[in-house]
């Protein structure tokens, strides 16, 4: 037998003999660490990291070198009411991520995740953060899709009594993202929006907008029309797809135009370049993860959001309007009085 393989055999006798004298604990650690390990050797850094103040919770967020905005994983299950181990909540004993979050696989709140994680990655990311460490945590868009869970829950009363207190800590923080987009917030906590440049929006267009139409499918919801009919004080029907073409242009102001300044008009392009002039503005975006459509659906659940907690229509555009900006339009200054109209979690 060569030295090399000797030393091989040694090892791996030593290996079993100190895993023989742990405790069945011991060995669990040691195996998620190994695991660690292997997630850590691909995972994106943070380029940025600080710390939102939301409603009175700090949340410590990080934007990723692949763009993504996350918030981690202890202070995202802290802020929502949870208690307990960051690691329980996120993995599983023998080190395996949860590919739905512990705190929404409750029996009763899966019509609720149903309906709401269809447009959200939930799964952990697992990412290197500035000083080397391992870090984990959750795309920051699924802050306001869990709150909105935990809502609808309560509102169709089934809730048990020991998630009352996340669904009353879950309205605080919707409240309080009403002012701003979760991503805008993470920007600015990190000091990304330093970085952000026009060749950065370019790069960002040609990732959002596909030259090929894709299949249709269902982008927006009828919460979405149900609640724009309610704010605007009109009759809703439910059973009719037709909108008229004041819905049409109210749409693409609440969508397109606040994703990206030229996202309208070169979809409007791309789709009369195609051939296709009956095709939904929707069928030119891209899929995938960053994609064009998973950035519109994930947009599309903050502004129904706030459509769900606004009480006419007014409030709502001015909330809307503070959350995602529009392109390329002024908005009004902020006096001093600006916020007494404000519920009093959104008060500065």
């Amino acid at each position: 037998m060569s030295e090399k393989n000797i030393g091989d055999s040694m090892a791996s006798k030593g290996g079993k003999t100190a895993a023989a004298n742990m405790t069945p604990q011991e060995r669990r650690d040691r195996a998620k660490k190994a695991a660690e390990g292997r997630w850590a050797k691909n995972a994106p850094y943070a380029t940025h990291v600080g710390e939102l103040d939301i409603a009175g919770n700090r949340i410590a967020c990080a934007v990723l070198e692949d763009g993504r905005r996350v918030l981690s994983q202890n202070s995202f299950v802290q802020a929502i009411g949870r208690t307990g181990s960051v690691k329980t909540a996120a993995r599983s004993e023998d080190g395996d991520f949860f590919k739905t979050p512990p705190f929404l696989t409750a029996e009763n709140l899966k019509p609720f995740v149903d309906k709401h994680l269809s447009t959200s990655s939930s799964e952990p990311i697992i990412y290197r953060t500035t000083v080397g460490s391992v870090g984990y945590g959750y795309e920051a868009n699924l802050l306001p899709v869990v709150c909105r869970i935990f809502l609808d829950a309560r509102r169709a009363k089934k809730l048990n009594k020991k998630q009352k207190h996340i669904a009353d800590a879950c309205e605080l923080l919707l409240t309080g993202l009403a002012n701003l987009g979760i991503d805008a917030l993470v920007d600015e906590a990190t000091g990304f929006q330093y970085v952000r440049t026009r060749d950065a929006l370019q790069r960002l267009l040609e990732q959002y907008v596909s030259r090929e139409l894709a299949r249709w499918e269902r982008t927006f919801e009828m919460d979405f029309y149900r609640h724009l009919y309610r704010l605007k004080g009109w009759q809703f029907n439910p059973s009719s797809s037709r909108r008229t073409p004041q819905v049409a242009k109210l749409t693409v102001d609440l969508t397109y135009d606040r994703i990206h300044p030229d996202l309208l008009k070169e979809l409007k392009q791309m789709r009369s370049e195609g051939g296709k002039p009956n095709s939904k503005l929707h069928q030119w975006l891209t899929t995938g993860p960053t994609g064009g459509h998973p950035r519109l659906k994930q947009h599309l659940e903050g502004v129904v959001a706030l459509m769900s907690v606004a009480k006419d229509w007014a409030q709502f555009k001015d909330w809307v309007d503070r959350r995602y900006p529009p392109y390329g339009k002024t908005m009004r200054i902020p006096f001093p009085d600006f916020e007494d109209d404000l519920p009093d979690e959104m008060q500065s």
